[in-house]
């Protein structure tokens, strides 16, 4: 069937990157920021995932609400997307980083201040869901149910508060090491994987920047893949967004969890060998498919 592959629903966000100056502050008895320039803005959370997609050739829709002009004026431009966000004034989530020398020196969010309705139009196209969730009001528990059995992969970093309405054979539970702690209350990671493992019928994946990667299958076997700190990252922001994405390709692939795993590792690893990062482009893509489907 013609049409978008994957659907992206959640929190779109504005990512706006600053370089600036550091100087000592006897009045504040520390280091204050100076001389902030706006040096970049881009679609982050929901909206970078679904960029991610587009930018891999895999068509792609995105849907919700959106406070940005600037956000829908990037998406007008991007191929393969089909933009169907509507752009809400006072609902901007925007997430400001200052920089200094490619270091983030600090980030301050703008949340929403009011929480939208909206209905769902979802092409018959899709295969694929993607909620991205990260806590701002646009994920609610009647829309979890409304897209519960409607797809044949669903990948999603549930938050506590709607946790069983992620309980479906097909999904991908994927939240990082400290969103799987706080979901099961443990201490530890593996703790928190044969938890969620326990709780959903699906497939839990955890990932970290600095320890190795897990996930759990039905069997409830861990399995443990290569950490990526040892490649020494350049940054480290938006690696969430391109690992959602290369699952997401997985599964339209029909690939195994586990070589989806290893191509979105490898993603991971170019795209935190860049500055800015945050995304990945098709020519790498292509290698990277190239590189775990030559055995």
């Amino acid at each position: 069937m013609n049409g978008p592959k994957v659907a992206v629903l959640g929190d779109i966000m504005l990512d706006r990157y600053f370089e600036a100056d550091v100087k000592q502050s006897p009045e504040h008895d520390g280091e204050c920021i100076v001389n902030p320039k706006l040096i970049r803005q881009v679609p982050g959370g929901a909206g970078n995932v679904a960029t991610c997609l587009a930018n891999m050739g895999i068509p792609t829709v995105i849907l919700g609400p959106n406070g940005s002009n600037i956000v829908k004026e990037i998406f007008s431009h991007t191929k393969n997307l089909l933009d169907k966000t509507f752009v809400v004034p006072g609902t901007l989530c925007q997430k400001d980083r200052y920089l200094h020398k490619g270091k983030t020196l600090t980030r301050i969010d703008i949340d929403p201040n009011s929480i939208m309705d909206y209905t769902l139009d979802i092409p018959d196209s899709c295969e694929v869901l993607i909620t991205s969730d990260y806590n701002k009001g646009n994920i609610s528990e009647p829309i979890l149910k409304e897209l519960k059995g409607k797809f044949r992969t669903w990948i999603a970093d549930p938050k506590k508060i709607f946790f069983d309405a992620y309980k479906t054979e097909e999904i991908i539970v994927k939240p990082n090491s400290v969103e799987a702690l706080d979901l099961t209350s443990t201490n530890n990671t593996l703790d928190a994987i044969t938890k969620l493992a326990e709780w959903t019928p699906g497939r839990v994946v955890v990932t970290n920047g600095s320890d190795p990667i897990h996930f759990e299958d039905r069997s409830g076997m861990p399995l443990g893949y290569m950490g990526i700190s040892p490649h020494r990252p350049k940054t480290v922001i938006g690696a969430g967004d391109v690992m959602t994405a290369v699952l997401a390709a997985g599964a339209i692939e029909g690939w195994e969890l586990r070589k989806s795993l290893e191509a979105a590792i490898l993603a991971c690893i170019k795209m935190m060998s860049q500055v800015p990062g945050n995304t990945i482009d098709k020519e790498s893509w292509n290698h990277i498919v190239t590189e775990v489907t030559k055995n």
